[in-house]
């Protein structure tokens, strides 16, 4: 029976590029209108002097609009822990006007209440409304008059806070996802209506997925000749997502009590929010602020283990704790690194299939033995010989099609289990599909595409990567019919390699160690150490394991 189906083949684009002189043109015209965002904030350090940490409450309706909510700001103590030196509140802008009874439980809260502060501090809560929130505390953290630096603005579930402390917001500009935040407003001289003022900078949201997204502060429009008014100094800002940071050290996704508990700090109060302002709701939220706050600063002890120039505010996922492994270790990315033709990066592409489940048969129940591998990725990658290529100074295509043709004809099970066996198969294959069990990519249901793992027939041949030409043909019992092939060889090795401690405690050497090995290695003697506390063992444990697998797929993948 044969079905017949338009397949999907990914493909490597190229950047056309424009003609100089359009190129120079449109970059004049973006020059004199915004400051360059491109460029890094010089001299930050790894964790700002000071933090503001927020959590906001809401209705309870659709609009989930501002009703109070609570902020403290930090500086770090000498052992660069945050320690709170300001506490307060700050209410939606209307409060005062439409909630007299809900104003009055707020001013008695910290008429009645000290703030939590060191003692040589202030201990007088602050009750501000939203706008005054933005300008005495917001906008003075985000850059400090003294010395230029930012604090880092933290919260859980961080771009939801910001947007309710947002006036406005709107699609980021055209083919760019994501909102832009305005966060104040001024009068408009000629109109009289409100307006985004020029002279703050909105804040962007990009989401990367449901666990982290890009924050920043939007470019600024230049100052006003007529009003005479002075531009706040352009910076990027410093958002810290606790949510992002606690899925980036353990490729976990917490809300703000399961974090608390993995990180062993104080969380929440049983309570469920009504949308109401009350002592209770005060309480709360308070008590939301105040674990935040110790989750940031047992974030902060694990974080500072990994000795990596990385920021914290750039810790996305577990991937970009690997990459800055990589990088003290000194490797190059291998887009940096190589110089392959477009042509073999098409081949490449074109063979790369991946989030695929094997599932043969599917809604039957059926008798199964549970198995599973250990650490498949870094495990694949190791038998492979892959570390080799990232180590390589250059790779060098080379013609292997007579090779491939005999390595398949020649195939048993049994050579399969041969670790040597592995290394002979970086190669890329160009075949003409006859009923072979192949990866394809098509709309099995009519509507959206997937991976499946079928018989495939085409018209058009096809490149593969070794391994599911393997597969293929003991799937099938007869090698699939090989047009061309060619192989990736490495050569050389990358100067500038520097030996690093995983996280402090695992010596890994680029030069004589096989990174993906040494990973996994090391997870199965952590295991088995007792002479670990449980929650060390159980952390470093789980830590190398999301190290081998965020290190030897994605971030290889760009």
């Amino acid at each position: 029976m044969s079905d017949d189906k338009l397949i999907l083949l990914r493909a490597h684009t190229e950047i056309l590029r424009c003609p100089k002189g359009r190129r120079r043109r449109k970059a004049a015209t973006t020059a004199s209108t915004n400051v360059s965002r491109n460029r890094k904030e010089p001299g930050e350090p790894r964790w700002p002097e000071s933090a503001l940490v927020i959590d906001c409450e809401t209705s309870t309706d659709e609009r989930q609009s501002l009703t109070f909510g609570f902020y403290r700001y930090c500086r770090a103590d000498a052992n660069g822990m945050y320690v709170c030196v300001a506490e307060g509140i700050f209410h939606a802008d209307e409060l005062r006007e439409t909630d007299r009874e809900a104003m009055s439980i707020l001013e008695h809260y910290v008429d009645t209440v000290e703030a939590q502060t060191p003692k040589d501090y202030r201990h007088r809560l602050r009750l501000l409304s939203r706008s005054e929130f933005m300008r005495q505390v917001f906008w003075r953290a985000t850059l400090n008059p003294q010395n230029g630096a930012s604090a880092l603005i933290v919260g859980f579930n961080l771009p939801f806070d910001l947007s309710r402390l947002a006036v406005e917001c709107s699609k980021a500009r055209p083919h760019s996802e994501g909102w832009s935040l305005v966060m104040p407003q001024d009068e408009d001289p000629k109109t009289g209506l409100l307006r985004s003022d020029p002279f703050r900078q909105r804040v962007k949201t990009k989401p990367i997925d449901s666990k982290a997204a890009f924050i920043r502060f939007a470019g600024v429009s230049m100052p006003s000749r007529k009003t005479g008014r002075r531009l706040i100094p352009y910076t990027r800002g410093r958002f810290l997502d606790l949510r992002m940071l606690g899925w980036a050290l353990r490729n976990q996704s917490y809300n703000l009590e399961s974090a608390c508990q993995a990180f062993g700090v104080p969380g929440k109060l049983n309570h469920e929010p009504t949308g109401q302002i009350t002592m209770e709701e005060i309480d709360y939220c308070r008590q939301d602020v105040r674990a935040t706050l110790d989750l940031l600063n047992a974030m902060r002890t694990e974080f500072d283990r990994h000795p990596i120039d990385l920021r914290p505010d750039k810790a996305y996922s577990p991937a970009s704790i690997a990459k800055a492994y990589l990088k003290e270790m000194g490797v190059v990315p291998p887009r940096q690194k190589f110089a392959l033709a477009p042509k073999e990066m098409g081949v490449a592409m074109q063979s790369y299939y991946r989030g695929r489940a094997e599932c043969r048969i599917r809604q039957t129940s059926v008798p199964v033995v549970h198995t599973d591998f250990l650490s498949e990725y870094p495990t694949v990658d190791s038998l492979m010989g892959l570390w080799s290529f990232l180590m390589a100074e250059s790779l060098r295509v080379e013609d292997a099609t007579d090779e491939v043709k005999r390595l398949l004809a020649n195939l048993k099970l049994d050579t399969t289990f041969d670790q040597d066996f592995w290394k002979s198969l970086s190669f890329l294959a160009l075949v003409h599909p006859a009923g072979d069990i192949l990866p394809v990519r098509t709309a099995y249901n009519g509507k959206t595409s997937n991976i499946g793992i079928n018989p495939l027939t085409s018209n058009e041949p096809i490149w593969y990567a070794g391994p599911d030409l393997v597969a293929a043909a003991l799937l099938t019992d007869r090698p699939p019919q090989i047009i061309r092939a060619i192989r990736v060889v490495p050569e050389g090795k990358q100067a500038g390699l520097n030996v690093v401690n995983l996280r402090g405690m695992v010596e890994i050497d680029p030069l004589t160690d096989d990174f993906f090995k040494v990973l996994i290695e090391a997870r199965a003697r952590v295991k088995a150490n007792q002479n670990f506390a449980e929650e060390e063992r159980n952390a470093l444990s789980y830590f190398l394991k999301i190290l081998a697998n965020a290190g030897s797929y994605g971030l290889l993948l760009r």
